[in-house]
C-alpha cells in the first residue's frame, strides 16, 4: 500500500487539533489513538495555556512521527469512527465516505455514438443506486450489505456513521457506499453483482424493484 505524504496529512491534523482543543475531545482521541495519558495531559495543559489548539496539533504530530506513512491515514479515520467524530470525518476524509454523491463522471467518448449511449447507461445505473440508496436507508442490515460488496468493516463503518451525523438519519452514506461500489465494479456486471448480493443480506425485495 503507498504511503500518505506526511506533508498533505500535516494539513490533516491541523483541521482534527482545530476541532479537539477542549479537553474531553483531545482525550478522546488521544486514547482512540493509544496515546499515552501523560502525553494527551501534557497537550490538555498547553490549549489552556494558550487558549489554542496547538497542544493537540503538537500532540497528532508526534504520534504520526510514531506511524506507518501506510497505515497511518486509515488509523485516524478508525479512531474518529469510533468516538463518533463524524464532523471531523466530512471535513478531513470527504472522499472515504463523507461525501455526497456527485454527478456521473464525464468520460471523453470514443465516438458520438458510443458516448451517448454509454452516457446513457451511466446516468440510468447512478440513478438506481440512489433510488436504491433511500430504499436501503439506514437498515439494520446496511453493514451486511457493505462487507458483500466487498468493503473492509473499518470502511462500512465510515459510510454507517455518515448516516448518523448530528444526530440525524439519513441514507447518505448508504448513497455514497454504492457510489464507491460502482466505480470499483465494471458495468455489465453492476446489477447482477448488487441483486445477488442485496439478496444474500435479505434485501431482495428492493432488487427485484429497482433492478428488474
Amino acid at each position: 500500500m503507498a504511503g500518505v505524504n506526511r506533508q498533505d496529512f500535516d494539513d490533516i491534523l491541523k483541521a482534527v487539533a482545530r476541532r479537539t482543543k477542549q479537553d474531553v475531545e483531545i482525550d478522546d482521541l488521544g486514547k482512540a489513538l493509544k496515546i499515552p495519558s501523560y502525553d494527551i495531559q501534557s497537550a490538555q495543559k498547553r490549549n489552556s495555556q494558550d487558549h489554542s489548539h496547538m497542544g493537540s496539533l503538537e500532540l497528532l504530530r508526534d504520534w504520526m512521527q510514531r506511524q506507518n506513512s501506510s497505515t497511518m491515514r486509515q488509523t485516524l479515520i478508525d479512531a474518529l469512527v469510533k468516538i463518533k467524530r463524524n464532523d471531523i470525518l466530512e471535513e478531513c476524509f470527504p472522499e472515504d465516505g463523507a461525501d455526497t454523491v456527485t454527478e456521473p463522471t464525464k468520460k471523453k467518448p470514443a465516438s458520438r455514438t458510443s458516448g451517448l449511449l454509454t452516457g446513457r447507461m451511466t446516468n440510468l445505473m447512478e440513478m438506481k443506486l440512489n433510488k436504491i440508496g433511500d430504499a436501503v436507508g439506514d437498515d439494520e442490515n446496511l453493514a451486511a450489505l457493505g462487507l458483500r460488496l466487498g468493503f473492509q468493516q473499518s470502511k462500512v463503518n465510515l459510510f454507517l456513521a455518515t448516516n448518523r451525523v448530528d444526530g440525524k438519519v439519513s441514507s447518505k452514506g448508504t448513497k455514497n457506499m454504492l457510489s464507491a461500489w460502482s466505480k470499483k465494479t465494471p458495468g455489465k456486471d453492476q446489477v447482477r453483482e448488487l441483486s445477488d448480493a442485496l439478496a444474500d443480506v435479505e434485501l431482495g425485495h428492493i432488487a427485484e424493484e429497482y433492478l428488474q
